[in-house]
């Protein structure tokens, strides 16, 4: 409340208590690990192939201390050059120089020279050679990809030389080239093939999209078929269309479960995977009912339409309309199951119910309406249940009785964590007083939504001061006024029009200032305020219930 002579500040704030709880989902024990069997990343230590002095000698295969895991995609690399130069001792020999290496390069990579010589071979201990699709000699790296059904223990080796060599009495060993340089052999687990979805959990009829993943590669198919299996007793989600061969695939969850794929085809089909998505969780989606129009001046045709967020199928079991007071009120007759929306004449406040199942959860919803004799404009003040809260804030004010008696009286509007919502009008407290009123001391379980304060004195008018008395100490139990100065005879102090700015809008919500025989005054969110005169020519006064 603001004054004449000095200012009264109405503190507006508040504490919201929200009950939480620790998330748990359950878990099927038998459920297979979201995780591959092996452990991605290198497999034992890089293999140092032994680099022969000369160009005819092989190396014979041995041991890399390497086993890749059963049926594990696995990535093998050899990287290192060797380099070829001419042994003099055979140009002697031989009396010219020796041939040029095939294709007549001098360094050679792992995959060796045109024909095989000099190619790095990796295979399990004696089995055949894994194969590698490099044959540039002059590449410095090969790769290739690996899978067995049995586990892998590794060899390496070249198995073909360059047969040249010169020999004499003189000199009966000449090689035509010394060899230098070395080869590393390195291997590495890769990561499964992996399902992610676009929703960790989704209301039921709620559509997710699966898409299967390769982290390793872009050269993947799904060649298999897509299954969606069921996590809980039912087993009612379908696919949105044939996801066979299909990447990604779409899903209508309908109960808490997963997707699997049998068969992805990597690099060619040189690695075949299967995967299996993280479980997807279901929610209850947020029910709602709209009531158009909210509001009315009489009889009126008002249309009831329910819907659910996020947007899914959704079935109406039943409609329930409760008057504020007394019975009836709907016409000709009440909503019935399956209707949507729900269309009745209405001409009594009250609120209609809708009940409706969604998978397994059943929903309720309300809206209310409210018929009152004028309206304003404003959705909260043509809102019945509130009209009818500012004129108990008012009234409960002790407007007659002594300004030193007289106690400003507020309420809240506020909805609970089960998503109800409560008005409620707040017991005097210590703090409050004929100039203010503690919103900072009330506490409720809930998000507050709309506040509302009483002024309990008539604005700018000196047949209704504030309580002041220079005889006393302090002088009034107005806290501004308390240690005010003295007035002239028949000066007194008076109320001011409006709320007091900024503490009475600075909540952040819609906040209400009701005075005595002036105005009532709609603060919004962003401070602004807008003024509700109760009298005048076609002015709807927003404290008239009846």
């Amino acid at each position: 409340m603001r004054m004449t002579r000095g200012h009264v500040v109405s503190t507006l704030a508040w504490i919201a208590t929200i009950a939480c709880q620790e998330d748990r989902q359950p878990t099927n024990p038998a459920q297979m690990p979201i995780m591959a069997d092996w452990t991605p990343g290198p497999i034992g230590q890089p293999y140092t192939l032994p680099t022969p002095a000369s160009n005819d000698l092989t190396t014979p295969y041995g041991s890399m201390n390497v086993s890749i895991p059963a049926g594990a995609p696995a990535k093998i690399t050899v990287t290192g050059l060797l380099t070829f130069a001419t042994n003099s001792g055979y140009t002697q020999c031989a009396g010219s120089p020796p041939p040029p290496p095939p294709g007549g390069i001098y360094t050679v990579g792992p995959a060796g020279f045109t024909g095989g010589d000099w190619r790095v071979g990796v295979r399990p201990i004696g089995g055949s050679p894994i194969s590698f699709p490099s044959t540039d000699p002059s590449a410095e790296t090969m790769t290739t990809y690996t899978q067995a059904s049995a586990v892998q223990n590794l060899e390496a080796g070249r198995e073909k030389a360059l047969p040249y060599a010169c020999g004499d009495s003189a000199s009966p060993y000449n090689p035509a080239y010394w060899v230098s340089g070395s080869q590393t052999v390195s291997v590495e687990a890769l990561d499964s093939a992996h399902i992610v979805s676009d929703k960790q959990s989704a209301a039921p009829g709620d559509t997710v999209t699966f898409t299967v993943q390769v982290s390793w590669s872009t050269n993947f198919a799904v060649f298999g078929s897509w299954s969606w299996i069921s996590d809980t007793t039912t087993n009612n989600s379908t696919f949105v269309s044939n996801c066979y061969r299909q990447n990604p695939c779409k899903v209508l969850v309908r109960e808490k479960g997963h997707v699997y794929v049998d068969w992805i085809s990597v690099e060619g089909g040189s690695i075949n995977l299967t995967a299996r998505s993280p479980v997807v969780t279901i929610f209850a989606p947020t029910f709602k009912v709209t009531a158009s129009p909210g509001s009315i001046t009489g009889a009126q045709s008002v249309t009831f339409t329910p819907s659910a967020t996020p947007s899914v199928p959704f079935s109406i079991a039943g409609w329930t309309w409760t008057p504020d007071s007394g019975t009836g009120g709907i016409a000709p007759n009440g909503c019935g199951p399956g209707e949507m929306p729900c269309t009745r004449t209405i001409s009594k406040s009250g609120s209609m119910t809708a009940t409706a199942n969604c998978g397994p959860y059943t929903l309720t919803a309300s809206s209310h309406v409210s018929v009152i004799p004028c309206l304003t404009g404003d959705s909260i003040l043509d809102d019945s249940r509130i009209r009818k809260d500012l004129n108990d804030a008012l009234n409960a004010t002790n407007l007659t009785g002594s300004p030193w008696d007289r106690r400003e009286r507020g309420g809240m509007r506020f909805q609970r964590p089960d998503g109800t919502i409560v008005d409620t009008l707040f017991d005097v407290g210590p703090n409050d007083g004929p100039c203010s009123f503690d919103f900072a001391s009330r506490q409720v379980n809930g998000v507050p939504l709309v506040v509302w304060h009483s002024h309990p004195f008539t604005p700018e008018d000196p047949t209704d001061p504030l309580p002041f008395d220079p005889t006393q100490t302090p002088r009034s139990n107005c806290l501004p006024l308390a240690n005010a100065k003295r007035l002239l005879p028949g000066q007194v102090y008076t109320a001011k029009r409006g709320p007091s700015i900024p503490n009475d809008v600075q909540g952040g919500i819609p906040s209400i200032v009701i005075e005595k025989n002036g105005s009532v005054w709609m603060g919004h969110p962003d401070q602004s305020v807008t003024p509700y005169p109760r009298t005048g020519s076609g002015v709807c006064d927003p404290l008239r219930i009846y």
